[in-house]
């Protein structure tokens, strides 16, 4: 890849944000008028925001997302039983980061980097994944292309550690704060109960104190953090009812410390299989907690073969698993 470059352009941005007034009430004029200048400013993707990959998601997303994506500063939660598509909402957030453009870094503590690439790749170039994995299936020529493809997304990076180094949070923390000379402003970390502390301790209070490091991460360095969580074992075995973020391993502190809790409904979760090949499901994504919007459910489709995730479309929305017939 090419030499970083930084996306930010000019230093106006860190000017502007140092205009903040100090110790001065909120009725003065030095706030009112450093409110309407914050207000007025024309956001940036890529560096004020991050645009998610579902229109209904960007648009729940008010305050300093404005409307089209995840702001920096924000910490957002994102929870799905295993199996049920947490990495892939990850690895499409981060392809469309990517695209925005914005720089990303991903702490994976389940897949190896070649396997988060190689996924990155399938959706960011639509080029089926079993072309892109070693083995018999592998195709040269499509994959050359894919990178072809992937590399004309404008400003594209992307970051990716799965060392040792990283299964711990003091050396997690290390690693974000190395990526930001990289110019990085979206942090993903897969996932957070694979994380461990130095105190030590049972895993729902170290899954605490995980989720309280990266929420002071982003709101210290203005910066966006993703942290993937499970289910408690109650929640998860219910598939029955959908998730509640009171059902989130760690309890009223993840739900507290984020923005948002994003949650893959595990309860309609329907296969669609065509030809008797398996291509994909239909489910539901909730937006549990917003602090900046509503909380809408989402219907989404995954593409097993590109793992694309995308929103249904209206006309479509009949489609998918619990929705009542109307008349």
């Amino acid at each position: 890849m090419s030499e970083d470059r930084d996306p930010r352009g000019e230093i106006e941005r860190d000017v502007f944000l140092s205009r903040r007034p100090v110790n001065c009430p909120i009725d003065s004029v030095e706030w009112r008028d450093y409110m309407l200048h914050k207000q007025a400013k024309k956001l940036s993707p890529g560096l004020d925001y991050c645009p998610t990959h579902l229109p209904t998601w960007n648009a729940s997303c008010r305050g300093g997302g404005g409307g089209a994506g995840l702001a920096t500063g924000w910490h957002v939660l994102v929870a799905a039983n295993p199996g049920i598509g947490k990495s892939l909402m990850a690895l499409n957030l981060a392809a469309r980061f990517t695209a925005a453009p914005a720089y990303v870094g991903i702490l994976t503590l389940e897949m190896s980097a070649e396997q988060v690439t190689t996924r990155w790749l399938s959706i960011v170039s639509g080029t089926p994944l079993r072309k892109l994995e070693q083995g018999g299936s592998f195709d040269e020529v499509a994959a050359k292309a894919a990178w072809e493809k992937a590399g004309l997304v404008p400003g594209h990076r992307l970051h990716v550690e799965d060392s040792r180094a990283v299964r711990n949070l003091d050396g997690a923390l290390a690693m974000m704060r190395q990526w930001q000379d990289h110019y990085v402003s979206a942090f993903i970390i897969d996932y957070m109960q694979l994380l461990t502390t130095p105190a030590g301790g049972d895993l729902r209070m170290q899954t605490q104190e995980v989720s309280l490091s990266l929420a002071d991460f982003a709101k210290d360095n203005n910066v966006l953090t993703i942290g993937l969580s499970q289910f408690n074992r109650e929640t998860s075995r219910n598939y029955e009812a959908p998730p509640q973020i009171q059902g989130l391993y760690g309890g009223a502190v993840l739900e507290g410390d984020a923005d948002q809790v994003v949650m893959i409904d595990h309860s309609r979760h329907e296969k669609v299989v065509k030809d008797g090949t398996l291509c994909g499901v239909r489910t539901w994504v909730l937006l549990g907690k917003n602090r900046h919007g509503p909380g809408p459910e989402i219907p989404v489709y995954i593409d097993y073969k590109t793992l694309r995730m995308t929103e249904a479309l209206q006309d479509e929305e009949h489609l998918w698993p619990g929705v009542k017939a109307t008349l």
